[in-house]
């Protein structure tokens, strides 16, 4: 299956000024599949490593750092030659060995000549919490779940896909509409993990798309116990394995209520923002949620000028988020009001993410008094509020308020319906992907 993520590889091959690359993501998101490609179309050779599977390997780190002797043992034990430019070196799972991440500034310093790139599914918590990490001596990229786009293109669509990406504005013929609805339909209920993914285009069987979606969203339960605490001594430090468990069984919860502030005491009775702010930046930190606050003053950078005590929490991935949540694969389609309030922070969620594979940055969103906007976008400077609408709703009283106090040079409704301009841009949800253009 293809990803857009190649093309920044192979931009990353040719930069003059290349370093170790550091490619971080959640379990299961496609990322060694992604790498080993690279080796296997870009390089005359690949060296792996997984530290997780392999965890004897670490040993080659031991002794020092010194990259020529680690290069030179590396080809003996995996009995090939490793060539500056031809040998794609790749370190997978490398949270699992410190010290891999610390000679990455050897290789940079001293080796720069080689192609090295490292991943890991938990590199996020390992580093918030490493103070050897070297700054300045990697590249980083993130990966994400397969957006709309990708799973247009896993469809056979490339043409499609290509069309919806790069569009630029005007009405859509109804043809075009009308197929793109039926994919993002279709999206809302397998998500973007490639082995879902890859399962539904291969069979459309959603028995199995729902099987699948259980194991990975089981794995990273299993994750919560066996990696919360890695390499974490002081008992004041450590992340209740209870408390991730928790957070993460309430975000349907609290997704499904008309106000979708995080509340720590619909986690737990009683719960206060001490007692879980470990386990919401753990999971944070993971990459498994995404944590959308509340900006106070609509400036740039916003980052600076939000509440950091006031905010949302979303999911990784819509179609895990479903299947968390037990809902039905049909539920956006039936008008059933148990599924009025999911429906829209739904909606908002999967925008959420393609918001992410677009920008790649955090997220806020604009309340004042009763009126609020879903999100509010800062690119080149500018702040562009998008409001979020579950159907063909094309009204919004919140982003009309929005302008009228703010004045964004541009501003965006994005429902079902089709690309209008007026005194807004409306985007179909299935073009959320390319307000990077628009």
């Amino acid at each position: 299956m293809e990803r857009l993520l190649y093309s920044d590889l192979l931009s990353w091959r040719s930069s003059s000024d290349r370093k170790p690359l550091i490619i971080e993501g959640v379990r299961q998101c496609g990322k060694t599949y992604l790498v080993e490609e690279f080796g296997k179309r870009e390089f005359s050779s690949v060296a792996k490593i997984n530290f997780e599977k392999n965890p004897s390997m670490k040993d080659l780190f031991s002794a020092d750092l010194d990259p020529k002797r680690i290069l030179r043992e590396l080809g003996i034990i995996l009995n090939i030659h490793i060539s500056p430019g031809e040998t794609l070196i790749f370190f997978d799972e490398i949270q699992a060995c410190p010290q891999a991440i610390t000679s990455l500034k050897y290789f940079c310093e001293e080796a720069s000549d080689y192609c090295i790139i490292a991943a890991g599914s938990l590199l996020g918590v390992m580093l918030s919490r490493s103070e050897s990490f070297p700054v300045g001596k990697v590249d980083r990229m993130r990966m994400y779940p397969m957006s709309f786009a990708e799973f247009v293109l896993a469809n056979g669509e490339e043409a499609l896909a290509r069309f919806v990406m790069d569009y630029n504005g005007g009405i859509l013929p109804q043809p075009i509409a009308d197929r793109l609805e039926m994919y993002l339909r279709e999206y809302f209920v397998v998500g973007g993990m490639p082995q879902v993914v890859q399962s539904w285009v291969s069979d459309h069987d959603i028995t199995a798309v729902n099987r699948r979606q259980k194991s990975i969203l089981e794995d990273y339960v299993d994750d919560f116990a066996k990696h919360a605490n890695e390499g974490i001594s002081d008992r004041r430090d450590r992340v209740d394995v209870t408390d991730l468990t928790q957070i993460w069984n309430s975000i349907p919860r609290h997704l499904a209520r008309g106000n979708n502030k995080f509340m720590f005491g619909h986690v737990r009775e009683g719960a206060r923002s001490k007692d879980l702010e470990k386990a919401i930046q753990w999971l944070s930190d993971a990459g498994l949620i995404y944590k959308v606050h509340r900006a106070e003053n609509v400036m740039v950078p916003l980052k600076a000028n939000r509440d950091e005590s006031d905010f949302k929490v979303y999911f990784v991935d819509i179609g895990l988020l479903r299947s968390l949540a037990d809902y039905p694969p049909n539920f956006m389609r039936i008008d059933d009001e148990r599924y009025r309030f999911f429906k829209g922070s739904f909606t908002e969620n999967y925008v959420l993410c393609e918001l992410m594979n677009v920008f790649g940055t955090e997220q806020h969103y604009w309340k004042d008094g009763r009126y609020e906007v879903d999100f509010l976008i800062q690119c080149n400077g500018d702040i562009s509020p998008l409001e979020v609408k579950s159907e063909r709703r094309t009204s919004s009283v919140s982003l009309k308020a929005y302008c009228e106090k703010n004045h964004p040079n541009r501003s965006y409704l994005t429902n079902m319906g089709s690309f209008r301009n007026g005194d807004g841009t409306f985007v179909p949800l299935y073009a959320v992907g390319s307000i990077r253009v628009l």
